[in-house]
């Protein structure tokens, strides 16, 4: 098992230099997007611990060896580096990360060895979930960033409460509406201005959402 956490870490390590790199503007300020981050700043402390705690699994600092809390740290970071870099679907991310979170916050009623075992079927799902292809002409980095961001926000809304049923399977609904949206554009294997622009819209209304709904 410890092999097979090494060889895992080893190709989220993998990183590539062939994505576009992401733009520091989009044009104009969205005002939507202003007002929803300003009003979510009111649980950004919070959300930013839980991160920390949950997804970082600072919760976990000194009920795991040396080894397993490294290994445990890197697994999310990697799995989060995977998905932006289009190695990892964002559907596989979203499904490998409920696990993972579950995973931690359920650690401390099972044993270590029991932990380090579940973490590493995680892994080899993970490894077995990389397709390893990165398209330079049609990679979306904005776009696939945001879904990360929007799968996090999720997962502390749910885990927090703070994110209803219904509100959920709608979020989960334009998810895939949106990962839907992204192979049809890059069907053609080439991504208009336009086509980029509208993903990156779509996108960014999901994170505006979640933090709409986590304010109020």
């Amino acid at each position: 098992m410890k092999k097979q956490l090494i060889i895992t870490a080893l190709i989220f390590a993998t990183g590539s230099s062939l994505l576009p790199a992401q733009r520091g503007e989009r044009g104009m300020v969205n005002r939507d997007e202003v007002v929803a981050r300003r009003e979510f700043h009111s649980v950004q402390g919070e959300f930013e611990a839980w991160k920390t705690a949950i997804l970082g699994a600072a919760s976990l600092q000194g009920s795991l060896s040396t080894e397993n809390q490294s290994n445990v740290e890197s697994f999310y970071e990697g799995l989060n580096k995977a998905v932006k870099e289009e190695r990892l679907s964002d559907e596989s991310f979203g499904d490998i990360g409920t696990d993972y979170v579950r995973l931690v916050l359920n650690a401390k009623k099972m044993s270590e060895e029991k932990f380090a075992e579940e973490l590493g079927k995680l892994q080899v799902k993970a490894s077995e979930s990389l397709d390893g292809v990165i398209d330079a002409a049609t990679g979306t980095p904005n776009v696939n960033s945001e879904q990360a961001r929007a799968r996090e926000l999720l997962w502390f809304g749910i885990a927090t409460e703070k994110i209803s049923k219904g509100k959920r399977s709608t979020i989960e609904r334009k998810m895939d509406a949106l990962d839907s949206l992204k192979l049809k554009a890059k069907s053609d294997k080439k991504l208009s201005e336009r086509e980029r622009e509208k993903l990156e819209e779509e996108a960014d209304e999901i994170v505006i959402e979640l933090m709409e709904s986590l304010a109020s």
